[in-house]
């Protein structure tokens, strides 16, 4: 035996290692942190896509005066009959524990259902329903003088008839003020061909949370879990993400909103509804070392492998 013979079976045998074993633990090592890369992207996708569908549903919830717009709007386009509209709206004012008034009448002018506690007899509200129904009508059908005064003086001193149709705005809708210097409230209302309805709500109504409540009801977090944060106003789906934690998101995401935040276990997003109302939305984190003991325990199995197969040899 020559002494190159046994430098060329040393080189065999690491040459053997590098390809039988080196290079497939690597290739795996390779191929594990290339498809952990690819789901984080898919992670950052999905979490960004449900942000968005939920702040937009969020749109119509963070304003009340807009949410009970788009409220009435549905419930009036929903049912078709007398008994089962004042349902709706008796149904609407329990589940949201809203103090509120209507007067149905139907196409003709007559009074169907009033339950606002009023002086006025039924010969004024059957000539408040035939201008609401023409102000409902035509946004820029203008009052004759002596109707203009007429329910100025039934509704209140600043209510305008324009205001009507903003009640049922795809966007920024707004419920009609009746008075800017007094408690006076606000008004919705809308005319078809069958019914005319108007609903008047006291004071205060842009200051509750109707709408966020509603949207919290009806939030799915089983896939990602969701916060929001006003002044006065804060809700998470998860205890582990507290008020302090979400101050901090708000402040993050400030001057980085759309963009994707991540800790050893979240990821997070957020959403800036309005000036004063925050909303961020997470999802568990995959576990980053998945990966590396994916590969370790593919170079056991492979170790393993080979020392079975030497030890047949």
């Amino acid at each position: 035996m020559t002494d190159s013979q046994p430098k060329s079976t040393l080189l065999f045998k690491a040459a053997l290692f590098v390809v039988a074993f080196l290079m497939p633990v690597v290739a795996f090592s390779l191929l594990a942190g290339f498809r952990f890369e690819r789901l984080m992207e898919n992670e950052n996708r999905i979490l960004a896509n449900m942000a968005d569908a939920a702040a937009q549903r969020l749109q119509y919830a963070a304003n009340n005066r807009r949410f009970w717009c788009h409220e009435l709007d549905r419930v009036f386009t929903l049912y078709d009959g007398s008994a089962e509209l004042h349902l709706a709206l008796q149904n609407l004012a329990q589940q949201h524990n809203q103090k509120m008034n209507w007067i149905l009448w139907d196409a003709s002018g007559k009074v169907l259902i009033n339950n606002l506690s009023s002086r006025h007899g039924k010969e004024i509200w059957e000539r408040v329903a035939g201008i609401l129904g023409l102000s409902a009508g035509a946004w820029w059908f203008s009052l004759p003088a002596a109707d203009d005064i007429f329910i100025r003086t039934v509704l209140g001193q600043h209510f305008e008839s324009k205001t009507i149709q903003r009640g049922i705005f795809r966007t920024g809708a707004d419920l009609s003020e009746l008075s800017y210097f007094s408690s006076a409230g606000s008004l919705w209302a809308d005319s078809n061909a069958k019914y005319t309805l108007m609903v008047l709500f006291p004071a205060g109504i842009e200051n509750k949370p109707h709408g966020l409540r509603q949207f919290i009801r009806t939030a799915d977090v089983t896939d990602a879990g969701i916060a929001l944060l006003a002044d006065d106003f804060f809700y998470s789906s998860e205890e582990s993400v507290e008020r302090p934690e979400l101050l901090k998101l708000r402040d993050f995401f400030r001057v980085r909103a759309p963009a994707i935040f991540q800790n050893d276990h979240q990821l997070y997003t957020a959403r800036y509804i309005d000036e004063n109302l925050f909303f961020c939305m997470f999802r568990p984190r995959p576990d980053p070392a998945a990966a590396s003991r994916n590969s370790a325990l593919f170079a056991l199995l492979l170790a393993f492998f080979w020392l079975l197969v030497l030890r047949e040899t």
